[in-house]
């Protein structure tokens, strides 16, 4: 079967994110520690895992994609809670937002499961 279109978008967003993620993982190191730079590095292996998964039409994509969300609402709290406060927003808004993202990446994960299973 041939590769989504849906597919290809989301391996470049992926690819788009695990730059940045990686990217970012490295400069937080020094001012804030480990635990938030091991996040943003996980979320930037696992979303190239996920780019290269859904590229490729592979099986084994959405375990990735599974993964990568778990990490993506990982890192929204250690933002929320961690990082000495500083993208701390109202829990109102963090709530909506985060109920929000948790929406998205479901309909996406089911998305992504409907596509494999098809192929």
């Amino acid at each position: 079967m041939k590769r989504p279109k849906v597919f290809t978008i989301l391996s470049v967003l992926f690819a788009y994110l695990a730059v940045i993620g990686t990217a970012k993982g490295l400069k937080l190191i020094a001012p804030y520690g480990y635990v938030p730079a091991s996040l943003s590095v996980i979320y930037g292996l696992t979303a190239m895992a996920s780019a290269i998964g859904l590229w490729m039409f592979r099986p084994w994509a959405l375990h990735t994609t599974i993964v990568w969300s778990i990490t993506a609402l990982l890192l929204m709290f250690n933002m929320q809670f961690g990082l000495n406060g500083i993208y701390t927003m109202p829990p109102h808004l963090f709530l909506s937002l985060t109920f929000f993202m948790f929406c998205l990446l479901v309909l996406m994960l089911y998305y992504v499961k409907k596509k494999l299973r098809e192929a």
